[in-house]
Formats: C-alpha cells, structure tokens, sequence
C-alpha cells in the first residue's frame, strides 16, 4: 500500500512545511484540497465558505495537533482538527487560514 500512496503523493500531492509546536520545521507532502460549502453548526443555515483539508500519510504528520502552523505555498494556516483514518494510513487536517 506504501508503494501506492507514494506514487499518488508524488503525481497529486503539494509541498507544506508543518511547525509542530517547535522552532523545528519539518517538511510534508500530501493533498490539499479548499472545498466551498455552506457550514450550518448546530444543523442550521449558517454561512457559506470554504473548508480546507490537507491529508497526508500519518507517519509524516505524526505529532501535528489542534493549533501547529501549516504553510502551503505561500498560505498559512491553522491545524483546526487532526483526524486519523484508524488504520495509520493516512491523517486529515481541518484548516483555518491562519
């Protein structure tokens, strides 16, 4: 299964450097993806925006937490919510433009 994430890492993923709460940046590679959708907390109409995700294998964002700085490109953003697949495949994180 490593042989298959690596290659669609390689041809689909995006660079990010992750700062977990050290000074010591480490590099990352997964997919990034900003959906527009309409966000309704509670099951109510709330308001419209975008979501973005990255996912990435879960051995490279090991120890990343709820608050760690994420650069994607020249973006930055805030770890919103770190959620494991359950099979320490993969990991996805819920983002806030920081």
């Amino acid at each position: 299964m490593n042989e298959v994430l690596d290659i669609y890492f390689q041809d689909w993923g995006v660079d990010a450097t992750l700062w977990p709460d050290t000074p010591q940046a480490r590099a990352v590679r997964g997919l990034f993806d900003n959906p527009y959708q309409h966000v309704a907390p509670g099951g109510t109409i709330g308001d419209a925006g975008t979501v973005p995700i990255f996912t990435g294998r879960s051995a490279d964002l090991a120890g990343a937490k709820q608050g760690d700085l994420l650069r994607i490109g020249t973006s930055d953003y805030r770890i919103a919510s770190v959620q494991p697949d359950g099979v320490g495949g993969l990991t996805r994180l819920e983002l806030n433009e920081a």
